[in-house]
């Protein structure tokens, strides 16, 4: 499967070598298919994970919340954190 990715051509290319290019790209651009503007996905911010900053918050403020590591103000936030995180805070 192909994998999806678009580009933005900058102006500063010289006028011969946008030709170059252009030339270059003509025979792929015409066996390109364009796609529908419906299958790009926006985020769903539903499932999205809060700020490291709120999960760290309560991590700092719950230190004995199912024996969790000990806090840390930088660095990676363990997945134990995370979970706990979720699961103190589901609705």
């Amino acid at each position: 499967m192909a994998t999806r990715v678009q580009y933005v051509v900058v102006d500063d290319l010289a006028d011969h070598n946008f030709a170059t290019l252009a030339a270059a790209l003509r025979p792929y651009l015409a066996a390109a298919r364009r796609l529908p503007k419906s299958t790009t996905r926006k985020a769903d911010n539903r499932t999205a994970d809060p700020k490291p900053s709120t999960i760290r918050r309560w991590w700092a403020t719950n230190p004995d919340a199912l024996a969790l590591h000990a806090f840390q103000e930088r660095g990676q936030i363990p997945h134990q954190v995370k979970a706990a995180f979720h699961a103190a805070h589901q609705s």
